[in-house]
């Protein structure tokens, strides 16, 4: 893997509005960032799109990766009851991280991608452990997401580390 950093490009993964992308240009950085709005060829779910990043990822061209997962079914603040007033209800529990069992067929769908994201993730940042490239993941810090067994798994390797941000201080208005 090549140490010369500036010729390698950074990748903004669930890139939303590409801010994190757009911070390690200003820095002088080659950077992509990949989020669905912007395109099909942007499409995070795509195989053909996830066989190439990984490619790129162990051919030694990506300086650093960093994942916004989409934290959505994660949440622990969907509370509300099945009746559609008031927040969303639960979709996940912490004994059942992967989906309850009681979803709507319309729910399994929702947690069925919000899974195969994870499972990207995951598949993501092993290939950056793999290879020594430096990689982040972004999520609410009681986010369901963490108790997802193969993220899990990853988050007791030697070298992960987790930092709790508030992200207000960082000018998020939420």
């Amino acid at each position: 893997q090549s140490t010369n950093r500036r010729s390698q490009v950074f990748l903004d993964l669930f890139a939303g509005v590409g801010h994190v992308s757009k911070a390690w240009k200003r820095k002088g950085f080659a950077s992509m960032a990949f989020e669905i709005g912007s395109g099909s060829h942007f499409d995070l779910s795509s195989p053909p799109i996830q066989k190439l990043l990984l490619g790129w990822i162990k051919s030694g061209v990506v300086a650093g990766v960093w994942l916004a997962t989409p934290f959505g079914s994660w949440a622990r603040a969907r509370r509300g009851p099945r009746d559609l007033r008031g927040p969303p209800p639960p979709l996940r529990s912490s004994a059942q991280p992967c989906g309850l069992s009681d979803l709507t067929p319309e729910e399994r769908v929702k947690v069925a991608v919000a899974n195969h994201q994870v499972t990207f993730t995951c598949r993501v940042i092993r290939a950056c452990v793999a290879m020594g490239v430096p990689a982040g993941l972004e999520n609410p810090f009681s986010s369901i997401m963490w108790l997802h067994p193969g993220l899990s798994k990853l988050c007791n390797v030697v070298s992960a580390h987790s930092y709790k941000l508030h992200m207000c201080q960082y000018g998020a208005r939420w």
